[in-house]
């Protein structure tokens, strides 16, 4: 088993920087994930297949809310954001 995750961010100091949510949005347990398969390391593909795993995660989290048009492409932005933050 892994760690309990710490939500989206690094640890430390600019934990609080990185939201827990898109646009109202949670993505914790999202973030969580893929803080689970960074602890589990792997080479460098591992990585990228859990970096893509957590796009399409956030993708499909905002595919399923019922939301204005304007805010799910909104959210898609901000899920890229986060991904090429990773």
């Amino acid at each position: 088993m892994g760690p309990k995750g710490n939500g989206c961010g690094p640890e430390g100091a600019f934990e609080k920087m990185i939201p827990d949510r898109i646009l109202g949005l949670p993505i914790t347990e999202i973030c969580n994930l893929h803080d689970e398969r960074y602890f589990h390391g792997g080479n460098k593909d591992e990585r990228r297949m859990a970096d893509n795993e957590f796009l399409e995660n956030l993708l499909t989290a905002i595919s399923k809310t019922e939301s204005s048009f304007l805010t799910r492409k909104s959210r898609i932005v901000c899920a890229y954001l986060y991904f090429y933050s990773v």
